[in-house]
């Protein structure tokens, strides 16, 4: 038995079992109101170029990504204080006088 698919009408908010033709792409229900709701979605997105349309057809057309946030640049300044940062903790934390071994020497062979 196939499985009812429900959805949320984009015009009237109340919730509505889908086409089994459209499962997953029937947005608005089948109220006279929310199908002329539809049809000007429709209108408006291929008046802004957004939906090629002919009859019996459309597609949503692609969007052009949008370009990448310029990355950003570490100036000298910043770079060095850092790095004197982390040498003063490192000197902070690293023993003065050399620890000895637990291990002891291992003798050669002849």
């Amino acid at each position: 038995m196939a499985k009812k698919n429900t959805s949320k009408c984009l015009s009237c908010n109340e919730a509505f079992t889908a086409d089994v033709r459209n499962r997953g792409r029937q947005k608005y229900c089948g109220k006279p109101e929310c199908r002329r709701a539809a049809k000007g979605a429709r209108r408006d997105l291929i008046g802004v170029g957004l939906l090629a349309y002919r009859r019996p057809l459309y597609q949503v057309l692609a969007l052009d990504r949008p370009a990448p946030p310029p990355a950003r640049e570490l100036g000298v300044q910043p770079l060095q204080r850092s790095l004197h940062r982390v040498q003063a903790q490192l000197e902070r934390s690293a023993p003065r006088t050399p620890v000895p071994s637990s291990n002891p020497p291992r003798p050669q062979r002849p």
